[in-house]
């Protein structure tokens, strides 16, 4: 989880920078977040420590504030369908977004409708951040949806990380796009 979940934010134009400034105060070269080789007990434990700095991850701090520590992790396959049950993170920014549901659906749906949070409406524009359009553009040439972070720990399925690529693909997927093959 922490490899998937570092090479997410390493990607984001958002939080990469903050990830890179970890890697270089612990002197590691980024490949361990790229090409994590995630049998080495040293990169895992260089990664944790970046997690910890950048999100603090393990600390009960920041993003994981709260966050119990003894959640179970798994890999499994979503349809477009599943994303219709995924929630984003109880963060009154996504909140606003969905209209109260927390659903990434929602959310996509009222950003396409021309929606947009406090956040956005305190720039310049109402619109949705470049950044978003560009997420939302990426996955609308790709047949599978970005990876995303899920505590098991929870009875509905709650997008921990990443509620952004969740939303922008659940957009490109439900726009008048042609749909890859």
């Amino acid at each position: 989880m922490v490899a998937l979940f570092l090479r997410a934010e390493l990607a984001s134009e958002r939080f990469g920078p903050a990830v890179r400034e970890a890697l270089h105060a612990d002197r590691a070269d980024p490949a361990i977040v790229e090409r994590p080789a995630l049998d080495d007990a040293d990169e895992n434990a260089i990664r944790r420590r970046v997690l910890a700095a950048s999100r603090g991850y393990g600390g009960d701090d920041a993003l994981f504030s709260g966050f119990p520590a003894d959640v179970r992790w798994e890999r499994v396959l979503l349809d477009e369908d599943d994303l219709d049950a995924v929630l984003t993170i109880d963060y009154d920014y996504w909140v606003e977004l969905s209209g109260g549901t927390r659903r990434v659906a929602d959310g996509a749906r009222n950003v396409r409708e021309g929606a947009a949070p406090s956040a956005w409406r305190a720039t310049a524009s109402s619109r949705p951040p470049t950044r978003y359009w560009r997420v939302v553009a990426s996955p609308s040439r790709s047949s599978s949806p970005p990876a995303l972070v899920d505590p098991s720990w929870c009875s509905r399925v709650t997008c921990a990380s990443r509620p952004t690529r969740s939303r922008a693909f659940r957009s490109a997927r439900r726009s008048s796009a042609p749909r890859p093959r």
